[in-house]
């Protein structure tokens, strides 16, 4: 073959070799990062599920372990087994299958009684008389062995029972009040549930990957099994299918493309046809997460408006309540009703906040503030919580006394709120000091300092994720939702700002928080809200006010709160009557819920706005007191025309405050008659 005729040929050879060899090493290398993102990805979904597992376990456990222990520490039932009363055991002791989740096998036996009772399920095999009473022998020897005193919490042990796996919680009988006297006579008390039936209902969300969940005598792969300590039988072992999200994913993506590039060498075509695929997954995922977030946010919207409905009612009667002739222990009653009526709001407007973080729709009202007058409401807030318990609270600035800085003054309040409030909730002896310094002219160093119980390397790490606390124990010792911290950190980032915490335990926590709230001149310094010093705000008796709300219990409330204003208000029980009324007659003001039956409250006040301007009055001034109050809402109400929002519950101080900064103006309108006028 001549030379000219052959030299082409070898470089079109190799040409096409260098493409193939090319094309090779593309696909080898993407199959290597293929596999080691599968990897990843598997082991990580690996450990995901393994965990569910553990925290599936320990859900049944502190659940089946809380029912028993209710019942194991029961005076009466105490009492019972001290009579040998039979009669009452079946009755009150056997209603548990029915009323507890957990239950499907209750077992009492020993001390005072003749015989051993037991109470099945329906639906499960009844053990032989002789087993029951062994699981009694065997509970009171574990319970003996273990020394267990009053108040210890209820031991737990697996048993195989009828071919079934069950854990069982084994406790004496105590009475509620307990009387230390080690020779009182006691019974054993069980409570078990099946294993197989519970784990399921147990794993939380996002558990598509775990699938094929059993139990039994034989351990599955390592990856995907998880032993049981059982007493007494076969060994046992929770064993699932091993998720491996990565590799199905890699498989399912991989050979549609090494096919493409091998048979069409088309790198181009296919990534644009991916990309676009890609593209179109993304925009679908991001409206779902968006109608997602909608959806939350009017749920969320929905739950508050009827957890806050009932809550006015609770709170407004405490509060009128404790207000008359009470004996102490009925005042006792009645401000922890209140407490707990507080602490159910503020964990309402925690969770609120934490979803408008989430959703983007957290926006702040910046403003020219004075922060001695800041300080100075903290000192108050929790002043009294610190001397109740001993501790010495100290806030000093650094900062001339007239200084005005430029920021969301009620967001920074609410985030020096938290953490000062932690620190003195965690402070038991010592101090609590909140330093302020100038970090430039444009910047602010708060720092909280305690000397409380402090906490660990990894407690720290978690202390601003959501629904976190140190421990279990310290949100049973302590109290609090876990969303303090983070909604903290949310607000200081929107800010621009930066938070950090050092702590050790029994050594106090130290908190920093960086805020870029820049000075502004004197001339911007805000003007005194509300009437000058000294002043008395004018007398409310014998102001006409119509109330119009659809709840008999929200109407009762405000119209004790009223009358102890002086005012007999006028009632109406939806919007249409409230249109009618106030055709009929003149009144000052309008308190207004927003959503009623056949004409809400938005609507009415359109009704009223438009006969005013037909028949020449005055428009109505009305003031929506609404359970919608999310920031959206409220300025939403305002723009429709109502002249203020008073979000449920209503207290009766803010309830006067707002009657009193409309009664000038409804006076001014000559609609406010007054007293016996």
């Amino acid at each position: 073959m001549p030379a000219d005729h052959a030299a082409p040929r070898r470089i079109t050879g190799f040409l096409a070799v260098l493409a193939a060899a090319a094309v090779l090493v593309f696909l080898l290398t993407l199959l290597v990062v293929a596999r080691n993102l599968a990897g990843t990805f598997d082991n990580q979904a690996r450990i995901d599920a393994l965990q569910r597992i553990e925290h599936g376990l320990a859900a049944i456990s502190d659940s089946l372990v809380g029912q028993a222990n209710d019942y194991a520490n029961w005076t009466d039932f105490h009492q019972a087994v001290n009579a040998n009363d039979a009669v009452w055991l079946n009755e009150n002791v056997g209603t548990a299958l029915s009323t507890a989740d957990q239950a499907q096998l209750v077992a009492l036996g020993g001390g005072p009684l003749q015989a051993v009772h037991g109470w099945f399920d329906e639906r499960v095999v009844r053990p032989e008389p002789d087993v029951v009473a062994q699981l009694v022998a065997d509970g009171q020897q574990r319970i003996d062995s273990a020394g267990m005193a009053y108040g210890d919490r209820p031991l737990t042990s697996l048993v195989w029972l009828a071919g079934e796996l069950w854990l069982l919680a084994q406790s004496p009988v105590w009475p509620h009040t307990f009387d230390p006297d080690p020779d009182a006579p006691t019974a054993v008390f069980l409570m078990g549930t099946r294993l197989a039936e519970q784990l399921p209902r147990n794993l939380g969300g996002g558990t598509l990957l775990l699938t094929d969940i059993r139990l039994q005598t034989m351990p599955g792969p390592a990856e995907a099994s998880h032993a049981l300590t059982v007493s007494g039988g076969p060994p046992a072992w929770v064993t699932w299918q091993l998720p491996a999200p990565g590799s199905d994913a890699i498989r399912a993506i991989l050979l549609p493309v090494a096919f493409a590039l091998v048979v069409l060498l088309s790198v181009l075509g296919a990534g644009i046809h991916v990309a676009r695929r890609f593209a179109g997954d993304l925009e679908r995922a991001r409206a779902a997460a968006e109608r997602a977030s909608e959806s939350k946010s009017r749920f969320l919207a929905q739950m508050s408006h009827e957890i806050r409905t009932p809550l006015n009612g609770v709170l407004g009667m405490a509060e009128l309540l404790d207000d008359t002739p009470l004996d102490p222990d009925q005042k006792e009653m009645v401000q922890a009703i209140r407490g707990s009526g507080d602490s159910l709001l503020h964990l309402i407007n925690e969770i609120l906040d934490l979803a408008r973080v989430e959703s983007g729709r957290l926006v702040l009202a910046p403003a020219p503030f004075a922060l001695p007058a800041l300080l100075a409401r903290i000192r108050d807030l929790h002043g009294v919580m610190a001397a109740r318990k001993g501790i010495d609270l100290r806030v000093r600035s650094d900062l001339p006394p007239d200084q005005l800085r430029l920021g969301d003054e009620a967001r920074l309040l609410q985030i020096l709120h938290n953490v000062v409030g932690n620190a003195i909730k965690f402070t038991e002896r010592g101090s609590v000091e909140v330093q302020v310094m100038a970090d430039g002219d444009d910047g602010l160093v708060i720092l909280v300092r305690d000397t409380g119980i402090g906490m660990t390397a990894e407690q720290v790490s978690r202390v601003f994720d959501p629904y976190e606390q140190a421990e279990a124990t310290t949100a049973r010792r302590f109290g609090g939702s876990g969303l303090g911290m983070a909604i903290v950190r949310s607000m200081i980032e929107l800010m621009g700002g930066d938070i950090t915490l050092t702590s050790a335990p029994g050594a106090g926590t130290e908190v920093r928080i960086a805020l870029p709230l820049r000075r502004v001149s004197e001339d911007r310094r805000p003007e005194p809200a509300g009437a000058p010093s000294g002043a008395r705000p004018p007398s409310l008796a014998g102001c006409r006010v119509l109330l119009a709300d659809d709840s008999a219990t929200n109407r009762r409330v405000l119209q004790l709160m009223l009358g102890k204003l002086g005012i007999a208000p006028s009632f109406a029980e939806d919007g249409v009557q409230a249109c009618d009324l106030w055709k009929q007659q003149d009144f000052s003001l309008v308190l207004m819920d927003v959503e009623m039956p056949r004409m809400d409250g938005i609507e009415a006040l359109t009704v009223m706005r438009d006969h005013s301007r037909a028949a020449l009055r005055a428009e109505p001034r009305v003031i929506a007191v609404t359970a919608n109050a999310m920031r959206e809402q409220v300025e939403s109400y305002l723009a429709a025309g109502f002249v203020d929002v008073l979000s449920k519950p209503v207290s009766r101080s803010a309830l006067e405050e707002t009657l009193n900064r409309h009664a000038g103006t409804a006076r001014a309108d000559a609609t406010c008659l007054a007293p016996g006028a």
